[in-house]
């Protein structure tokens, strides 16, 4: 490889480094917790609403065995 084109490529690495570093910078300094940067992404969303009913009837029948067996 010749000297120019090496230049070439350390110099896009360079820049692509840069670039990476300055995405970093903003990830870190945010100042919203990760899940309020999420909130909302599911609002309009069928199967979302499909698994919050199924979690819903999980924790239902949960509490029913739980009442079960310390009624049994």
């Amino acid at each position: 490889m010749s000297s120019p084109e090496l230049e070439k490529r350390v110099s896009i690495l360079e820049s692509e480094l840069t670039q990476i570093k300055s995405l970093l910078e903003t990830s870190i300094n945010q100042n919203k917790p990760w899940w309020e940067e999420i909130s909302g992404t599911f609002s309009d969303s069928s199967i979302f609403d499909q698994v919050v009913e199924l979690g819903r009837e999980y924790r239902e029948s949960s509490k029913e065995e739980a009442n079960d067996s310390i009624e049994g």
